[in-house]
């Protein structure tokens, strides 16, 4: 059963200025947030109250999800449709594309990606089925799980300390903490549909989400009562 010991507090939430915001990453050094959009296929840096600081210049195909490479000073993008990777660099330059990580060509494709701090990769395919995807070096599946606790699945984000991940859900408006072992930890019910991006700054306790139809940033904070 799900752990009662989270809490998770609703702070603020911001308008922003980001036409279908889906996927979010931060960058420790500037404390800035990035995230994609599926309407225009840009990358967008936030700052923490959700004002745009910059635009990529690179333009991609479907995007749904972005992570922040910490070893290599990059980031990784996600296109649903094709199943694609993509490594682009701080200033908008493709560097590298692994094409088709999944089979299949249609909406339900890779949603989500995040990376730990060994720098693994583990990437969301959103439904039909939803699946939890973990790469080896040479970015293809060593392990893919099916995940059936929700309808779909839609933004992730590793949580160290707890060795598990952070998980949203769209369609059942929910936010998961689960793990490979255990599960499901803990469930929180979100006010909305279209939550499709998520990341979890651990040292802070804090939360950020992207809302795909409101173009809204949300900011909660964590408590856990153990500790």
């Amino acid at each position: 059963e799900p752990s009662n010991d989270f809490r998770i507090n609703l702070i603020d939430t911001y308008n922003i200025n980001v036409s279908e915001p889906s996927g979010l990453t931060y960058k420790p050094n500037t404390q800035t947030l990035w995230t994609v959009s599926d309407n225009d296929n840009k990358v967008y840096q936030l700052d923490l109250s959700g004002k745009v600081l910059d635009i990529l210049q690179f333009t991609g195909n479907d995007l749904e999800g972005i992570a922040y490479d910490l070893t290599n000073n990059c980031f990784w993008v996600v296109e649903e449709e094709q199943r694609n990777l993509v490594k682009v660099s701080l200033n908008g330059m493709e560097l590298e594309r692994y094409e088709q990580i999944i089979q299949g060509h249609d909406n339900s494709g890779l949603e989500g990606i995040c990376i730990d701090q060994y720098n693994n990769f583990y990437l969301l395919k959103e439904k039909n089925p939803s699946l939890f995807i973990e790469l080896d070096s040479n970015f293809l599946p060593t392990e893919s799980i099916e995940l059936n606790f929700s309808d779909d699945i839609s933004g992730i984000s590793y949580d160290e300390s707890r060795k598990s991940f952070w998980i949203v859900s769209d369609k059942s408006e929910k936010l998961f903490l689960w793990n490979k072992t255990e599960g499901v930890k803990f469930e929180f019910d979100l006010p909305a549909d279209k939550f499709e991006g998520i990341y979890f700054i651990e040292q802070e306790n804090k939360i950020y989400l992207v809302n795909d139809n409101e173009n809204r940033l949300y900011y909660y904070e964590l408590t856990d009562s153990r500790n």
